[in-house]
């Protein structure tokens, strides 16, 4: 199961990584020490859309703001997130064999060229399985019989019922 954490240490991972002489700060976005970069976690949505499954949408704003003060730096730097945020993110934890590669939905940038100042907006739609613990605590159809909803029983039970 993927959290919205995950793809927040995957994010600044790659920023990190491809970036290292431009800090992640974590505090006090309105009082920046440039370059750095901040990243943003705007509020998820989730939709149960089955009783097994779930949608999540998780969008992130990564601030750079430049020292340089030029536009130059400013569509470098854009250049490079486009680049890196184009590729699957690498989400989750390899040691533990739960490491998956999401594609971004939407990716768009807004440049402030009176501030200097880039926003890079990510946003990641994934469905989830949930595990048996975590879909038993929420109602299923009154013809639900616990057949698995992806087998070729319920799917022809499916067909039968609802001709």
């Amino acid at each position: 199961m993927l959290y919205l954490t995950d793809f927040y240490r995957a994010i600044k991972k790659v920023l990190e990584s491809n970036f290292k002489n431009i800090p992640v700060q974590i505090k006090d976005k309105k009082n920046p020490r440039p370059p750095c970069f901040y990243i943003q976690v705007l509020t998820p949505s989730s939709t149960q859309s089955a009783a097994e499954y779930k949608e999540q949408i998780f969008t992130f704003v990564i601030t750079y703001f430049s020292k340089d003060e030029t536009l130059i730096d400013l569509l470098e730097i854009q250049s490079k997130l486009e680049e890196f945020f184009e590729n699957p993110l690498s989400v989750g934890k390899f040691e533990q064999e739960d490491l998956f590669f999401v594609e971004v939905n939407e990716l768009d940038f807004a440049l402030n060229e009176d501030d200097y100042i880039l926003e890079c907006t990510l946003t990641y739609n994934i469905i989830q399985h949930l595990e048996k613990d975590q879909h038993d605590r929420y109602e299923y159809p009154d013809d639900y019989k616990g057949i698995p909803q992806d087998s070729k029983e319920y799917i022809e039970e499916l067909k039968q019922n609802y001709k």
